[in-house]
C-alpha cells in the first residue's frame, strides 16, 4: 500500500511519555515523532527498494533496544513502507504485510466525527477516494470538517487533496524507476480493485511476476487473511491516473475482459454464487467496463434481487441504475421495478416492468411469467383490476405450461388478493388454499408466510377475528425466522388494525409503532405512509402531526393516487376550517387528477372527490361565484404548480417541526 512513512505516532508518543525508565528518552523523542514524516527523507531508492535513512534507523533501533532492556509490557507498532526483513533492528520486530483498511478500521477513524460529518460520509465518496489508506482518509476527513464549504468546492478540495497525496508519496518517481514491462504488469494488476491471488493474475499477464520489487517499493499491497491461505495482491487506486498511459486502449480492454472472466469463474461459478457481496460487485464493476453484458446482468440481477428480498430497496435501485446506464437488460428492468414499487415509485415500476416484457426473449418463459405477474400486481394497486386479472391469467398459463409449481403458486396467491379486494372472499380463500398446497410441495416458507397473512385478512373480513389473529401470529413467526423485515411490518400493521377494531387502543398504538420502526429501518417508505396514517387515525391528539408527515411522504415518493387522496382527505379534515393548507391540498388534488387519462378506471371517482373539496373550500372562503373563485385562485397563486407544490411542502414541514418519525434526508436520497 502507498503510505507515507508514518508509525502509529499518537500511540507511540503516549507510550514514550509514560514508560517509567524511559521518560527522558520519551520526552526527547516526542517532538521528533510528532513531525515524523518531515524528519525522514523519502527519496532514496537502494537495491530496488526504499530504505530508511541512518538517523531514522538508529532512533528506531534505540527504541527497540530500550523496550527490550526495560522488560516493559509496552509493544511497538510501526507502519512504514520502507522496511525490509534485512533492515529491521534486531529486537524481535516482526515484518507484517498489511492490506487496505477493512470496514471496522474505517469505522474507528470515522467514529469521533460529529453526526453531520458522518452523514456526509454516507455517499462513500471520501472512503472510495481513500481506498483503504488510513493516512489519506484522515487528510480527507480534515477537508470535510472545514466550515462553510459548498458542495462543488468540497469536491474540488477532495480532489486536490487526493492529488497532493499522490505527489507527496512520490508515486511518479517510483513508477519511473520501473522497467517498461514492470510498468505494464503493474497496470494490468491495477484493473482489480480487490486483492487477487497469483492464479487470477496469471490469467491477465504472461510477464514474470516482479512481486518482491513492487512490494518493496510499496506499489503493490501483499497480504493474506489466514496463515494457510495464499497471499493476495492489489494495486491501490491512487495510482490509476498515473498508470493510464502505460497500456493502449486495446490492451486495457483485453486485460479487463480476461480479468472479469477469471474472477467470474472462480468467485461466482465455482462458489455456486456464494461469494461475498464485495466480490460480486467487483465482478459486476469489471463486467460493465469490459462490456461483458451477460456476466454483468446475471450477477447484478441475483445480487439486486437478494437485496430486495432483504428490504435493501434503495441499494438495489442504485445497483440496477448502474447497470442500465451501460446495458438495457430485461432482467435488470424487472428487478429495479420491484424495488421501485416498494420505495413508492409506482409509475416508474410500471414503465420498467413493461420494458422488461418488451425486451424479454421468447425462450425465457420463466422470467416472462414472473414479470407479467409483478406488473399485474402493481396495476391492481393502481385500481385497474380487470387488466391485472388478464395479466395474471397470462402468467398462470405460462407457469402451468412449463410446470413451474412455485410460479403458479405465487400467481394464484396474487390473483386471490385482487379477487378478495373485489369482494369475492370465498373464491379468494379457495385460491389461497391451492396456493398453500403448492408451496408446501416445494418447501417455500417465505411465500407461505405471505399466504397465511392474506388468508388472515380475508377471514377477518368475514368476521372470524380470533382465527385471523392466530394465522397472523403464525405468519409473523415465519417472517421473523427468515429475517423478512418488510413483511413483519405488514403483519404488525394488520394486527394493529384488528386491535383498534376490538377497542384495544393501547395495543393498536404499540403495534403500529413497532411497524413504524421496522419501516424506517429498511426505508420502506410506501408502507410507512400506511403506518403513519394509521397512527393518525388511532391517536387523534397527534392526528394533525401524523397526517402531515404522511402527506409529505406522498409528495416525495410515488404513492398510488387513491391512497394519496385518502391521506389528503384525512389531513383536510384535521385542519381548522379556512386554513391555508386546505386550499393547497385542494389545488394539489386537482393538479394530480389532471395528470390522469380520462380512461383511467379511477378518473371519475377522483374528479368527484376533487369537486367536493372545492365546494368545501369555497364555502370556507365565502366565495359564491365562479368569477370570484377564479380571481381568488390567481391572487393566491394556486394556478402555479411551481408555487403551490413547494408551498404545500413547506407548510407541512412547519406543522411537524422537530417531531418527525423518520429522517427526511434519507427519503430525498431515494429520488
Amino acid at each position: 500500500m502507498i503510505y507515507s512513512i508514518i508509525p502509529y505516532c499518537i500511540a507511540l508518543k503516549q507510550e514514550l511519555l509514560y514508560l517509567p525508565d524511559l521518560t527522558q528518552l520519551g520526552r526527547q523523542l516526542y517532538q521528533w515523532l510528532d513531525d515524523f514524516e518531515q524528519n525522514i527523507p523519502t527519496a532514496n531508492i537502494e537495491d530496488g527498494s526504499l530504505r530508511m535513512t541512518a538517523d531514522a534507523y538508529e532512533i528506531l533501533g534505540a527504541i527497540c533496544a530500550a523496550l527490550a532492556e526495560n522488560g516493559a509490557e509496552s509493544r511497538l507498532i510501526v507502519t512504514c513502507r520502507y522496511l525490509k526483513e534485512d533492515t529491521l533492528p534486531p529486537h524481535r520486530l516482526h515484518l507484517e504485510s498489511l492490506a487496505g483498511m477493512n470496514s471496522s478500521d474505517i469505522d474507528k477513524i470515522c467514529f469521533p466525527l460529529d453526526r453531520e460529518v458522518r452523514q456526509q460520509l454516507r455517499t462513500r465518496r471520501i472512503i472510495k477516494i481513500a481506498d483503504g489508506n488510513p493516512r489519506l482518509l484522515k487528510w480527507l476527513l480534515e477537508v470535510i470538517q472545514q466550515p462553510g464549504l459548498a458542495a462543488d468546492e468540497l469536491l474540488n478540495r477532495l480532489e486536490a487533496t487526493e492529488q497532493k497525496f499522490r505527489e507527496d508519496i512520490l508515486a511518479q518517481t517510483l513508477l519511473d524507476a520501473l522497467e517498461p514491462e514492470e510498468q505494464k504488469f503493474l497496470a494490468r494488476l491495477s484493473v482489480f480493485h480487490l486483492p487477487v491471488t497469483v492464479e487470477i493474475i496469471n490469467a491477465i499477464t504472461a510477464t514474470p511476476l516482479p512481486f518482491q520489487k513492487l512490494i518493496s517499493l510499496s506499489l503493490v499491497e501483499s497480504a493474506s487473511t489466514q496463515p494457510t491461505q495464499p497471499a493476495n495482491y492489489r494495486v491501490t487506486t491512487i495510482l490509476e491516473s498515473l498508470l493510464k498511459p502505460v497500456l493502449s486502449d486495446t490492451e486495457w480492454q483485453a486485460t479487463r475482459q480476461q480479468a472479469v472472466k477469471k474472477i467470474y469463474q472462480l468467485w461466482w461459478e465455482e462458489s455456486n454464487q456464494s461469494c461475498t457481496d464485495e466480490q460480486a460487485l467487483e465482478v459486476l464493476r469489471l463486467g460493465l467496463i469490459a462490456g461483458e453484458q451477460e456476466v454483468a446482468a446475471k450477477v447484478s440481477d441475483i445480487v439486486a434481487t437478494d437485496w430486495v428480498n432483504k428490504s435493501r430497496f434503495l441499494e438495489a435501485v442504485q445497483l440496477c441504475q448502474q447497470v442500465l446506464a451501460v446495458f438495457q437488460d430485461y432482467r435488470i428492468f424487472g428487478t429495479i421495478a420491484r424495488a421501485e414499487y416498494f420505495l413508492g415509485f409506482v409509475e416508474n415500476a410500471v414503465v420498467h416492468y413493461q420494458q422488461a416484457l418488451n425486451l424479454c426473449p421468447d425462450d425465457d418463459v420463466t422470467e416472462k411469467a414472473g414479470t407479467l405477474g409483478n406488473l399485474a400486481w402493481v396495476i391492481a394497486q393502481q385500481g385497474d383490476i380487470e387488466r391485472a386479472l388478464f395479466l395474471y391469467q397470462q402468467s398462470l398459463e405460462i407457469s402451468e405450461r412449463i410446470s413451474d409449481v412455485r410460479g403458479k403458486a405465487i400467481t394464484l396467491q396474487n390473483m386471490a388478493g385482487v379477487i378478495a379486494e373485489k369482494g369475492d372472499i370465498e373464491r379468494a380463500l379457495f385460491l389461497y388454499q391451492q396456493t398453500l398446497e403448492l408451496l408446501e410441495s416445494v418447501g417455500d416458507f417465505s411465500n407461505r408466510s405471505t399466504t397465511l397473512n392474506n388468508i388472515a385478512k380475508a377471514i377477518a373480513d368475514l368476521g372470524d377475528i380470533e382465527r385471523a389473529v392466530s394465522l397472523w401470529h403464525e405468519s409473523l413467526k415465519i417472517s421473523q425466522s427468515i429475517g423478512d423485515v418488510r413483511y413483519q411490518a405488514e403483519i404488525l400493521t394488520n394486527l394493529a388494525y384488528i386491535a383498534g377494531k376490538t377497542g384495544d387502543k393501547d395495543r393498536q398504538l404499540d403495534l403500529n409503532l413497532q411497524a413504524l420502526q421496522l419501516c424506517v429501518k429498511i426505508r420502506a417508505y410506501r408502507h410507512l405512509v400506511t403506518v403513519i396514517t394509521n397512527l393518525g387515525e388511532a391517536d387523534e391528539s397527534k392526528g394533525l402531526i401524523y397526517f402531515a408527515q404522511a402527506t409529505w411522504l406522498c409528495l416525495n415518493i410515488q404513492v398510488p393516487l387513491p391512497n394519496t387522496m385518502t391521506i389528503f382527505a384525512h389531513l383536510y379534515q384535521a385542519l381548522p376550517q379556512g386554513n391555508e393548507l386546505q386550499a393547497l391540498l385542494t389545488t394539489t388534488t386537482l393538479f394530480l387528477c389532471s395528470q390522469l387519462d380520462e380512461d383511467h378506471p379511477l378518473f371519475k371517482e377522483l374528479q368527484i372527490l376533487g369537486g367536493r373539496m372545492i365546494i368545501a373550500l369555497t364555502e370556507a372562503q365565502g366565495i359564491e361565484t365562479q368569477q370570484a373563485f377564479d380571481t381568488w385562485i390567481v391572487q393566491q397563486r394556486l394556478n402555479e404548480p411551481k408555487y403551490f407544490l413547494p408551498r404545500l411542502n413547506q407548510r407541512l414541514e412547519e406543522i411537524v417541526g422537530d417531531r418527525w418519525l423518520f429522517d427526511r434526508s434519507q427519503v430525498s436520497m431515494s429520488e
